[in-house]
């Protein structure tokens, strides 16, 4: 039986056939994909919250799209029976365990299986999100783009400061215009606010509200720095409505400190 297939919207074009450098680095600090799209110039795809990967040769894809010739160099293939039993696996061994959160499930609403073409080459993976950067010198292996969503926002977006029981939270703002954090959302989750909880004089991000898409649909997330969900919103939000929710956090790491005695 064929699989179904999904057309997303990439900032680049390449012809497989002329792209060279293709190069997979598999390292605790960084998984990613760096080619050469064209003669001249450096493509890498990195991955929001990576899972799993896989890499074969051939002409053929290995995977039987229903509609592949429709489809550029980048398909997500739909209802995979790979993520099915990469989140059977995760189900099975790590449960409530999972991550911070212990939602599994997240696999099953927010990751996708992705399909680059190169040269008779594919790569497939697992994530929750890629996204593209193309240089004009190569990257190093570890490190984000300066712009890349998965940065924490500077010190220099900082917009306001929640101040709530003898705590302050500087608030870091996207500079981004609404229909540029919709279109990139299609890729990956991307940051609308940053809140970095300031202790002992030193901000450090505890919290981020990003958005993305689920079904098509926009989504502000709200989570801890340790990934764990604390709300989330239909469409893009403002700071009201998620200011409860982090002065809520403020009480309860001032109490922390109370009794620690600082």
């Amino acid at each position: 039986m064929n699989a179904d297939s999904q057309q997303i919207a990439v900032p680049l074009e390449i012809d497989v056939d002329e792209c060279g450098g293709l190069e997979v680095y598999y390292e605790e600090l960084g998984k990613h994909i760096a080619f050469s799209p064209q003669s001249a110039g450096y493509g890498r795809i990195t991955f929001e919250k990576f899972d799993a990967l896989r890499i074969c040769r051939g002409e053929y894809p290995p995977v039987k799209l229903s509609d592949y010739r429709s489809f550029s160099w980048i398909a997500i293939v739909k209802n995979s029976t790979w993520l099915k039993e990469r989140h059977s696996y995760e189900s099975e061994h790590y449960s409530t365990s999972y991550e911070f959160g212990g939602d599994v499930d997240e696999m099953l609403r927010d990751f996708n299986h992705y399909l680059f073409t190169f040269h008779d080459e594919y790569i497939e993976v697992i994530a929750a999100g890629i996204w593209i950067d193309v240089t004009s010198e190569p990257l190093g292996k570890e490190e984000l783009s300066a712009n890349h969503p998965l940065r924490p926002l500077p010190k220099e977006a900082m917009v306001s400061n929640i101040e709530a029981h003898e705590l302050v939270c500087e608030v870091r703002a996207s500079s981004l215009d609404e229909s540029t954090l919709l279109k990139n959302a299609q890729l990956c989750s991307q940051p609308l606010f940053d809140f970095a909880l300031v202790l002992d004089d030193d901000a450090r991000v505890s919290h981020r509200l990003s958005l993305r898409m689920r079904d098509g649909q926009p989504i502000s997330v709200l989570k801890s720095s340790l990934g764990r969900i604390e709300a989330e919103f239909q469409g893009i939000v403002d700071l009201t409505l998620v200011r409860p929710y982090i002065e809520s956090r403020m009480k309860v790491v001032r109490e922390r400190r109370r009794e620690m005695g600082k």
